[in-house]
């Protein structure tokens, strides 16, 4: 499975569990703060990758003289 069909959905589900545990008072802040950080990493990565395919397809094109994407 790809990273933006895995990665990223799970550290969305966690950012949730951990914004329900810290609002029912089962976990703090700091807890909070980094669940959110490791999804918004991910999602960082996720724009990583995608910019690093486009450049591959760029290189690509340029290479072979042949459209890659449309």
């Amino acid at each position: 499975r790809s990273y933006r069909q895995e990665a990223v959905p799970r550290s969305d589900e966690l950012r949730s569990i951990a914004q329900v545990s810290y609002d029912a008072g089962e976990r703090g802040i700091l807890e909070l703060l980094d669940a959110y950080r490791s999804a918004a990493d991910a999602r960082l990565r996720l724009l990583e990758l995608d910019a690093a395919a486009a450049h591959a397809d760029i290189d690509l094109e340029l290479a072979t003289a042949v459209e890659i994407r449309k």
